[in-house]
């Protein structure tokens, strides 16, 4: 009678073992959607690389400069520009992209948005574009002169990349 027990607590085991991995096979298989079988109700998102971008920040005299160089693997335009400065360094008066004038409206401080407060500037979509691999300027001039500190700036790119700088 004891050897029909350990049989039966065995063959109990074992039917629970094949159950616990039947159901662990089936959760693993559910949550797990191959790219074949993404439809109308499923997105494949692309998580841009990390900061596709090398900048420099650096003030002098009047002028912010911010040289960005795109390593993003495409063209892409500067979208957005969302930008905290102290109130020493006076109106925003304009910003240029690689010497091109794409901002010319005065802003009293300390924050603006563009092209959400204020628009660009009529016509620049082009000069607002950055290769692959090349090296731009984006001059960003005060009424007064800069302060080195005290910046809080978001440059935000087509292509779904953006540069954050906290000085």
């Amino acid at each position: 009678m004891l050897w029909n027990r350990n049989i039966y607590r065995a063959v109990l085991i074992i039917l629970l073992i094949v159950i616990l991995i039947t159901v662990m096979t089936a959760f693993a298989a559910v949550n797990v959607v191959p790219d074949n079988r993404l439809d109308d109700d499923f997105q494949l998102v692309t998580i841009p690389p990390f900061l596709p971008s090398n900048y420099v920040f650096d003030c002098g005299g009047k002028k912010l400069f911010i040289d960005i160089t795109n390593i993003s693997g495409s063209q892409s335009r500067l979208d957005a520009v969302d930008i905290t400065w102290p109130s020493a360094n006076g109106d925003l008066k304009e910003m240029l992209f690689e010497s091109e004038q794409i901002f010319d409206i005065t802003v009293p401080p300390t924050h603006l948005v563009v092209p959400d407060d204020q628009p660009w500037k009529a016509g620049t979509e082009d000069s607002r574009l950055i290769d692959d691999g090349q090296t731009k300027t984006l001059e960003i001039r005060f009424d007064q002169d800069v302060l080195s500190t005290g910046y809080y700036i978001v440059l935000t790119f087509s292509g779904g990349w953006s540069i954050t700088i906290d000085a």
